[in-house]
């Protein structure tokens, strides 16, 4: 196998509206039939070329590791060991059955692994931390901007390090050269949540154990992430030793989520997530019902430099109804039945999550409606599930700050087999 390596660039700053303010400041504050294949013997070499993606995909299941590299991220005062990797992993079933596993894929992520040997009892626990949007544009996959310093989710990160647990960030599908990432592609991103797990574990010299307990963690697309990967856990790694599922400003109905942006300050989200859905199902129709603003809109919201911020400026205000052929707004879009069956398809709370779970948001959240962040709280404590439920003042961006105190909290006592708390409304 040829062991490769990746770029690093990151987009510009730039503020507009509370998001882009406190997202700014926090970059200034915390950037910081049963085939098995082969592990790679060796690290790849520094090229631009590890973002490829093999083809054909070596053999061998999902969670498999397919190439890894060191990582020269700034973590020496953190006292971690940081890699590059990429994993096999599976995207979204075309037919929107969430238990049916759609193809494979190879996906890059990092692997953070604190260098002092771990004092306590059992394998070294791991926590599988999904990063909030990142936007489209290929040089803002989280690995990159983490080992350019440029990597604005990091809450809570040292904190994780520091009490000894490995850290897993997975880049989500489509970070990788020539593809876009499959942005809230509920299906997609839990299997990459779930899979690096594996694959963090057949990196040489990691002592990293498949039996490890693991806990998920994240807020905003992160949230979505990891509460899809609580949903398919059971049916999708089986075997995985999961203790937890911390969620965090979670999108639940994508249908209310598009409602609220569009037109508004964070209307570029509202486009990356079409452009996401149509990447992992690539029925639904989009660039034909484009105007050529339209189609000039999707065309820069992939451009390589197009980050978060980007996104936010670029696209604020804008409605959909002026980049369609007819006119056509929002709802003329979801009326359309290929969309209307994606957004079914990635509406959670629908299977329940066999582990406790900690659900928090902000109050007056100005990017996910905070009643479709309630529903999903209804939603989980009718299926009879273990729920903590946490509400901060303050809009999306700083729930992920006010809600690292009781994330710490919550992964700590998962990792330590203590009785969780369950506040579900009765």
């Amino acid at each position: 196998m040829t062991l490769q390596h990746g770029q690093t660039t990151t987009g510009r700053l730039g503020g507009l509206g509370r998001l882009a303010v406190a997202t700014a400041m926090a970059i200034g504050l915390l950037a910081v039939p049963n085939t098995a294949m082969a592990a790679p013997t060796g690290p790849s070499p520094a090229t631009p070329e590890f973002y490829t993606v093999p083809n054909p995909l070596p053999a061998g299941e999902h969670g498999d590791l397919i190439k890894y590299r060191p990582q020269n991220a700034s973590l020496q005062n953190l006292g971690a060991t940081a890699y590059t990797i990429m994993y096999r992993s599976t995207g979204s079933s075309p037919n929107g059955d969430p238990l049916t596993p759609g193809a494979p894929s190879g996906v890059t992520g990092s692997v953070l692994i604190p260098k002092a040997p771990w004092r306590g009892a059992g394998p070294r626990p791991i926590v599988s931390f999904a990063v909030g949007t990142q936007g489209l544009g290929s040089n803002c996959a989280p690995s990159k901007a983490l080992e350019n310093n440029r990597q604005y989710d990091v809450f809570g990160l040292g904190s994780m390090l520091l009490n000894g647990y490995a850290v897993l960030m997975t880049d989500y599908a489509g970070y990788t050269n020539g593809d876009v990432h499959t942005y809230i592609a509920g299906q997609t991103l839990g299997h990459n949540v779930l899979d690096i797990v594996k694959a963090a574990t057949q990196i040489p010299g990691s002592g990293l154990s498949p039996t490890a307990p693991v806990v998920l963690s994240g807020y905003s697309e992160g949230g979505q992430a990891v509460a899809w990967a609580g949903q398919l856990a059971p049916s999708y790694t089986p075997t995985l030793n999961l203790k937890g599922v911390a969620a965090g400003g979670v999108p639940t109905s994508l249908v209310a989520t598009a409602r609220s942006l569009d037109g508004g300050p964070y209307a570029g989200f509202l486009i990356d997530a079409v452009i996401g859905l149509n990447q992992a199902y690539p029925a639904t129709p989009l660039r034909d019902l484009l105007n050529a603003k339209g189609v000039a809109a999707l065309d820069k919201a992939v451009r390589p430099q197009e980050c978060t911020l980007e996104t936010i400026l670029d696209f604020a205000t804008t409605r959909i109804s002026t980049l369609t052929k007819d006119g056509s707004g929002l709802d003329q879009l979801l009326a359309i039945p290929e969309w209307q069956k994606v957004l079914a398809a990635n509406e959670l709370g629908k299977l329940p999550i066999k582990a406790p779970v900690f659900l928090n948001g902000a109050r007056s959240d100005d990017v996910i409606p905070p009643a479709t962040q309630d529903a999903l709280v209804t939603a989980y404590c009718g299926q009879g599930m273990t729920v903590q439920v946490a509400r901060y003042p303050g809009i999306h961006v700083t729930g992920a700050l006010t809600n690292q105190p009781d994330v710490a909290t919550f992964l700590r006592n998962r990792f330590n087999d203590r009785a969780p708390v369950n506040n579900c409304p009765r």
